[in-house]
């Protein structure tokens, strides 16, 4: 990977963390929507006895939409694994660093300081963050 491709990566963290959210309430918005299908079913008027099958228009049309349901959370559930691989990725790559170098890449992609405020919060000069920074994607990309 470049040191580019790493940066925009880093940029894109927050991003995937709030659409890991925003999806995970369209499944429980769906999930409930989905449940409320499952209750209806249609009034039965004749006492006179049927067969094994299922002849009820109304339980059917909900079972179809209980079904486009099932396969939009299904959508929805592979976008959120596909997320949580970029979001694990990240997670990894500052595990692997020390905590100073971690608490930049933090301040800087995640907070969005600017550099005048990360140099403040960890104690360093502004041209040392920045040295350091470049040498992380650097050793980042490697």
């Amino acid at each position: 990977m470049t040191t580019v491709e790493i940066k925009n990566m880093l940029k894109s963290y927050n991003t995937i963390c709030g659409e890991i959210h925003h999806l995970n309430q369209e499944i429980l918005e769906l999930s409930e929507v989905a449940a409320s299908h499952r209750e209806l079913s249609a009034i039965t008027y004749s006492d006179m006895p049927r067969g094994n099958q299922i002849s009820d228009p109304t339980y059917e049309k909900a079972q179809k939409i209980i079904d486009l349901y099932t396969q939009q959370v299904e959508k929805i559930e592979s976008k959120i694994e596909l997320l949580f691989a970029k979001k694990n990725y990240v997670e990894a790559l500052l595990s692997k660093l020390p905590d100073i170098e971690t608490e930049i890449i933090r301040l800087r992609y995640f907070k969005k300081y600017r550099w005048e405020m990360i140099s403040n919060v960890v104690s360093y000069s502004r041209r040392q963050c920045i040295n350091i920074h470049d040498k992380i994607l650097e050793d980042l990309a490697e």
